[in-house]
């Protein structure tokens, strides 16, 4: 699941860091060039570090609570159960598993790697954005990983839902 979803989260970097400028625009008295320097670099590094970060403990989850018994695909709980405890590494698919295990994952994947992201883009905005006070880049990296997590949710949950008509 690492190389998935952290080819998915490059794919929409460039939409997030544009949704993120414009955002933190708001918030933060920066001329344009700085928050949108300051922005990019902050997401590139919470997707080239923190996707990594947040599927190892996934992983680490995964491997502390269950035997391999999570890969039962016999049922629907057994799936969602496969699907959010092993979400790090899902199971060699077959042809009888349901097409939205794998989007169901990645959403699941989402919150750590949204946890993660709102740590290390304040730790690369608040060394960028020196003359910005701490608190106010706190509150607006909260703000504005909220709203781009919520894009990603979307784009997760049309996935998840297309994959249970499919």
């Amino acid at each position: 699941m690492i190389l998935p979803n952290l080819f998915g989260m490059l794919v929409a970097l460039l939409p997030i860091i544009a949704l993120e400028t414009f955002l933190a625009r708001r918030w933060i008295q920066l001329e344009r060039p700085r928050i949108f320097k300051g922005v990019a670099m902050a997401n590139v590094v919470s997707t080239l570090v923190g996707v990594p970060l947040a599927w190892g403990v996934m992983l680490g989850l995964e491997l502390a609570t269950t035997d391999g018994s999570a890969y039962v695909l016999d049922s629907p709980s057994a799936i969602i159960k496969t699907a959010v405890l092993g979400a790090a590494w899902l199971p060699p698919p077959d042809m009888g598993d349901p097409a939205w295990i794998f989007p169901l994952a990645s959403l699941v994947l989402l919150v750590p790697a949204f946890f993660l992201s709102v740590l290390l883009e304040r730790f690369v905005l608040v060394r960028k954005w020196k003359t910005v006070p701490k608190a106010q880049i706190t509150k607006t990296v909260w703000k504005i990983n909220i709203a781009s997590y919520i894009a990603l949710v979307a784009l997760g949950a049309g996935l998840f839902f297309l994959g249970m008509i499919i």
